[in-house]
């Protein structure tokens, strides 16, 4: 089923940024979709407000150690979760994660497209290793 074409997709920036005019920094779709999808895979289960289930499939691996079988977990939860999880659902098209030993952050690239709001959306976060 898909969503009324006149639907904007809306959010705030995730990282509070102000605009010069003093507002706050609006995003809107692709952009907004993004920072929707950065909040979600950096949330703990509890985080959301009246869903105490929610959340929390990614966090708890960026403090293992940074090795392939983590990567690999990492990537599962990223995929389970927004099956069971992440709304509206979205087809993950393409989902890397690198680990940067050196630098102590795991690089994570994902494109994601939503047949109901027909967005596609890109992430390319570094995401720091908390141990």
């Amino acid at each position: 089923m898909k969503i009324n074409e006149n639907v904007l997709v809306y959010d705030v920036d995730i990282l509070g940024q102000i605009e010069p005019n003093g507002a706050i920094k609006e995003l809107w779709e692709e952009d907004a979709l993004s920072n929707a999808i950065k909040i979600w895979i950096t949330s703990h289960k509890g985080d959301f407000i009246r869903e105490p289930n929610r959340g929390g499939y990614v966090i708890q691996w960026f403090t293992r150690p940074m090795n392939t079988v983590n990567r690999q977990d990492i990537e599962m939860a990223i995929r389970n979760g927004f099956d069971q999880d992440f709304r509206p659902y979205m087809n993950i098209i393409s989902l890397h994660i690198i680990p940067n030993n050196e630098k102590r952050y795991w690089e994570l690239y994902m494109e994601v497209f939503s047949n109901d709001l027909n967005l596609r959306a890109t992430i390319e976060e570094k995401i720091r290793y908390k141990v």
